[in-house]
């Protein structure tokens, strides 16, 4: 019998304070419909100034509960890595208690990135050299963008943990996968800088992410993958970027037409919550449509787009566990987020306030060579 891989549990962390981009809006005297119907977004999550990259990673995995000792291996996917040299997994594997013998390194390639880490997982198990251990792949970011600018209301920020296991209990995944790579400048983020800059005020992302659709698909086919999708799901910076390339998908898969409201709608409920994700915004929409379409969803097939600007695709197809227990708790722990007031936002951006987290991992400073240091409370 065919060894099988793939996720076995999900963590989540999120800031506990967000803004309403409606409010925001409205406060500054400008069309709130540019969020909601424009773009599709809701709220945008908003870091304490004692969080980054790495406590939002090892928060998310300390909300999973699993035998730490099992874990070989420890991927981190992310765009806000925060030395030029030494990993964030090296701070998160000491931060979450991980054995020694578990490797960890970090893996760059924009949004793409935490999809190169789960598929670099899934085949380490597979190969054998896992040794029956288990693999955890985590996606952490902050999507922060110049202020007062068209991109700035698509930021936000959270993590995701992925527990990645033979005989998964929430996904497994066919081995059939279509990649695309093409050089884009389209966003990028230079060394040093908090804000990515977006060329042409987002107009090349877009072309990028639908370009990038068709030929990764068209290899996901020539390698052997199916065309039986129940669901949906595409890497999600905003709602209305997904149901641009739900429209695309559907010229080369006309089976899909008029689906999008049962095939994917229902995962972009989360990650209208918290704003761009970056490298979990793939898994966080799978884990909306999971948690959404509950027992219905068991045994379902899922064909997921994955992007990173730049550029890189992947396309490939997952089986759901006939099994899967379908709640992750996922809306209810977005419910306890926090709103602040626009005016407070805006002193936020101009460094004029400061917003503090008192539980979890947390930044408890920067030494006078840089060197950071982290704590839990």
């Amino acid at each position: 019998m065919k060894k099988r891989a793939g996720i076995t549990a999900m963590g989540f962390y999120f800031p506990r304070y967000y803004v309403s981009i409606r409010e925001l809006l409205i406060a500054r005297g400008e069309d709130p419909a540019r969020a909601s119907e424009g773009l599709g977004v809701q709220r945008m999550a908003l870091l304490a100034n004692n969080e980054d990259s790495i406590t939002m990673a090892a928060n998310a995995i300390e909300s999973l509960e699993f035998p730490k000792e099992k874990v070989g291996k420890l991927v981190f996917a992310t765009e806000c890595g925060l030395d030029a040299a030494k990993d964030n997994a090296s701070y998160v594997h000491e931060l979450c208690g991980l054995p020694n013998n578990c490797e960890a390194y970090d893996v760059k390639a924009a949004c793409a990135a935490s999809t190169y880490a789960l598929w670099q997982v899934i085949d380490w198990i597979l190969s054998g050299r896992g040794r029956n251990k288990l693999g955890l792949v985590i996606c952490s970011d902050i999507a922060v963008y110049e202020y007062k600018t068209g991109a700035e209301i698509t930021g936000g920020g959270g993590a995701i943990a992925l527990l990645i296991g033979e005989d998964p209990e929430i996904i497994d995944f066919d081995l059939a996968i279509g990649d695309y790579k093409n050089n884009v400048k389209d966003f990028w983020k230079p060394l040093g800088k908090e804000c990515a800059v977006v060329a042409e005020d987002g107009k090349p992302s877009i072309k990028s992410y639908l370009d990038a659709l068709k030929p990764s698909f068209k290899n996901y086919i020539e390698n052997g993958g199916q065309k039986k999708f129940d669901y949906l799901v595409f890497h999600t910076p905003y709602a209305k970027m997904v149901i641009k390339a739900f429209k695309e998908l559907s010229k080369f898969l006309p089976e899909i037409q008029g689906k999008f409201d049962t095939m994917t709608a229902d995962s972009l409920k989360a990650p209208a919550l918290v704003g761009n994700i970056y490298n979990g915004s793939l898994y966080l929409a799978l884990a909306s449509l999971l948690e959404l379409k509950g027992t219905s969803a068991k045994g379902k097939s899922i064909g997921f787009y994955s992007f990173g600007s730049g550029s890189s695709s992947k396309f490939f197809r997952g089986i759901v566990n006939p099994e899967f227990e379908s709640s992750f708790g996922l809306f209810e722990q977005l419910d306890r987020m926090e709103k602040i007031k626009p005016k407070h936002y805006e002193q936020l951006r101009r460094g004029e306030r400061t917003l503090k987290e008192t539980k979890g991992f947390l930044l408890n400073g920067i030494d006078d060579q840089g060197y950071r240091q982290y704590h839990k409370e």
